[in-house]
């Protein structure tokens, strides 16, 4: 069975702009007669549906709001544990406010099919709002679209690249900077990291915060000590192992979340060597696993729900009174445990 068609599918065969095709489903008045029959002589060849959340609330005031779920495919266990807090501060908030949540999810790798998402539903939208929960950066058109729509609209994890307002982020580059600060007081000069996915957002926030203050601070950065690689355990115990090939071995290691620090431990120990006296490990996220662990990790707490909670506020603000919040950067939240000690050698 093929995919239905999308509204892109609609435009290339009728020759004309996506935005045209958009319009003219909304009735806009500024369509000519000649694109007007083009457009629905590709409809009829296509067999094209319009939305029917859309259909079902053309009219009127739904208090339905649409969160789109947007991430790695497929999504990692540990992705998931990071967000779901996310997706509980949203619902709470609405459910206070007496709206239902409706969630839709898709691959950062599906460019076109994100856009013809946002495309859809921010033009003929049965929801009187929409949230996209992301950790990934966002083309900027599928902003201008979102905003050309005026459909309301909140974002969380990541920037508005087109206009600083209803986004919600954590400062991933100052835990990170504030992690370093807190190793070189414990004396440590000799830094690497063990990174989870460096393209995304939160990651190369972090990574950011990583190579700044090390600059900053004038520590010593060696290749064999940065690894990149995913969010996993498993990810840690490889990425230290190759760490040991090297031989020089760094005095701490900051690692892309709770879970690869988890591994880079595990590979420590077996390696001989003790977690803090040896060698100090930092985690991120602040999970379950943080405290199981043997030593207990220092780690960073990131204000997840609360950043549910605001971007649905956001949101709801917005529907009723027109004014989109501001951009909000939240602070993170360093937890000391006993994985960083002093440096104990030169």
């Amino acid at each position: 069975m093929r995919n239905k068609a999308t509204v892109r599918d609609v435009a290339k065969l009728a020759n004309l702009s996506v935005g045209t095709v958009s319009k003219y489903l909304n009735n806009h008045p500024s369509i000519s007669l000649q694109n007007r029959e083009a457009i629905q002589i590709a409809i009829d060849k296509l067999d094209y549906k319009v939305n029917p959340i859309a259909q079902r609330f053309a009219k009127g005031v739904s208090n339905t709001i649409l969160l789109y779920y947007i991430q790695e495919y497929p999504i990692e266990v540990t992705t998931w544990l990071y967000e779901l807090p996310i997706f509980q501060g949203i619902q709470d908030y609405l459910r206070g406010a007496e709206y239902d949540l409706h969630i839709a999810m898709e691959s950062i790798d599906n460019t076109d099919k994100i856009f013809d998402f946002i495309l859809e539903h921010s033009n003929n939208s049965g929801a009187d709002g929409l949230i996209i929960a992301t950790s990934w950066e966002l083309e900027s058109k599928v902003f201008i679209s979102l905003l050309d729509s005026q459909l309301p609209f909140a974002i969380v994890g990541v920037r508005n690249s087109i206009q600083a307002s209803n986004d919600v982020m954590f400062d991933n580059f100052d835990a990170c900077a504030k992690i370093m600060q807190h190793l070189h007081q414990l004396g440590h000069n000799k830094i690497g990291i063990v990174s989870g996915m460096k393209d995304q957002y939160h990651m190369s926030e972090r990574l950011r915060g990583y190579f700044g203050q090390a600059n900053t601070l004038g520590q010593i950065i060696k290749d064999k000590w940065v690894k990149y690689g995913d969010f996993s355990i498993s990810n840690g115990y490889e990425s230290f192992q190759q760490i040991l090939l090297g031989g020089d071995l760094p005095t701490a290691i900051v690692c892309g979340n709770d879970y690869v620090a988890a591994g880079v431990i595990k590979a420590i120990k077996e390696a001989g060597l003790s977690v803090p006296d040896d060698i100090s490990v930092v985690g991120f996220d602040n999970t379950t696993i943080a405290s199981v662990v043997e030593p207990s990790l220092t780690t960073v707490k990131v204000p997840s729900e609360m950043a549910g909670r605001l971007a649905a506020k956001f949101l709801i603000n917005q529907i009723k009174t027109g004014s989109p919040g501001q951009r909000t950067i939240l602070p993170c939240e360093m937890i000391i445990g006993q994985s960083t000690g002093r440096c104990s050698t030169g």
